[in-house]
């Protein structure tokens, strides 16, 4: 499929809630307001780097965004 990654920070590399039903670990996730921070910060950089593409610009998408979690 060729794909192309956008950035580091638009790639969410967490499982949570894994060990729960599925009613139970949205509730989880709700709570867990670093992972909702990752999942914008996915977002915001895939955007930037769908833009830049398009504009025939090197992708360097994401490069402004704040880690919600230090790993």
């Amino acid at each position: 499929m060729e794909l192309e990654s956008a950035s580091a920070l638009a790639e969410i590399d967490r499982y949570g809630g894994h060990w729960k039903n599925y009613a139970e670990s949205h509730a989880d996730f709700d709570e867990d307001f670093s992972m909702q921070g990752e999942v914008r910060n996915a977002a915001v950089a895939l955007y930037e780097a769908i833009m830049d593409k398009r504009e025939g610009k090197r992708v360097s998408a994401g490069s402004m965004l704040m880690q919600p979690r230090e790993k």
